[in-house]
């Protein structure tokens, strides 16, 4: 098993997609960025029975994967000091 790595979490708000554009499912060293008291985010992990990213098919919506089976959960939270509060149980 493995992680897809092109495919991240991200921040959400008034619209679907908003900063942070990234939340890594994966330890990336290099990324620097702090998740912020008040943010509100989608964790996606996506997991791979062999590859690491997938590619996007013609119909410009669908994800896929060469010879992989993918699985993915997704939940909303809101980070505080205190603790994460979920919102999507």
């Amino acid at each position: 098993m493995t992680v897809i790595k092109n495919l991240t979490g991200h921040g959400i708000g008034h619209t679907i997609h908003e900063a942070p554009d990234h939340i890594f499912n994966y330890n990336a060293t290099w990324d620097d960025e702090l998740l912020k008291d008040g943010m509100v985010i989608a964790f996606e992990p996506f997991i791979s029975t062999f590859e690491e990213e997938v590619f996007q098919e013609t119909d410009g919506w669908t994800y896929a994967t060469e010879k992989s089976y993918v699985a993915q959960i997704e939940h909303t939270l809101i980070l505080t000091k205190e603790g994460p509060i979920i919102l999507t149980k």
